[in-house]
């Protein structure tokens, strides 16, 4: 039987089909294209044939072949495409959470490795040898040790401090208590307030060094 030419809607090539798939929706042999053949009709010219959209589930369809001279064929089934496998994301996930969770937990091991240091570096304080001689306007302090005390802190009261880089061995220092501040920036008033004790805490060769004196 006497092949018919249709021109693919989609691709615009030529194919062959046989009367009796006259009105079936078919595939185009070379880009796949869904289209409904055209109903037999007495023109000269190739009937162009209407594209068919293509839905979410496709179906399997007749393929209509490429166009030959004088001969035509038909496929009932079309050709597959090879589907590359899909990539598991599930490790990259799993490793997204426990990577993290590692760099945390080392994290807070660390913190907690700074605090001990910290409480064991309270608990291990020297006491110095300080002399200390109190007046009602000045502190005259005497570093009794053979060895420098660096970053002095000089505390009355346990709320105002005055700070000294260093005091050498064997050095008198005299200092103002109205000298001494608060964090907020409150001096120590001579005339309204009254000194209670004196705290000394520094650095030394050994480690950290304290002393609490009061006066008498």
């Amino acid at each position: 039987m006497q092949p018919t030419t249709f021109q693919c809607p989609h691709c615009k090539k030529q194919v062959d089909s046989t009367p009796q798939m006259a009105g079936q929706v078919v595939a185009c042999v070379h880009c796949q294209g869904r289209f409904q053949l055209p109903m037999p009709m007495a023109i000269k010219e190739p009937p162009v044939a209407t594209p068919v959209a293509t839905p979410v589930v496709q179906q399997q369809l007749p393929v209509v072949q490429q166009h030959s001279s004088g001969q035509s064929h038909s496929s009932g089934s079309r050709r597959r495409r090879s589907s590359a496998p899909k990539s598991k994301k599930a490790p990259y996930l799993t490793a997204s959470i426990v990577i993290p969770g590692i760099f945390i937990g080392a994290f807070m091991a660390l913190v907690l490795l700074g605090v001990m240091a910290g409480d064991s570096d309270s608990s291990t304080d020297s006491t110095i040898s300080a002399t200390v001689n109190f007046s009602r306007t000045e502190v005259k302090i005497t570093n009794n040790d053979t060895f420098h005390w660096t970053k002095v802190k000089l505390k009355i009261n346990g709320s105002y401090v005055l700070n000294k880089q260093f005091i050498r061995a064997g050095e008198i220092v005299i200092v103002h208590k109205n000298d001494f501040a608060t964090s907020g920036g409150e001096r120590f008033n001579v005339l309204t307030m009254k000194m209670q004790n004196l705290s000394i805490s520094c650095d030394t060769p050994q480690g950290h060094g304290f002393e609490y004196l009061e006066p008498k």
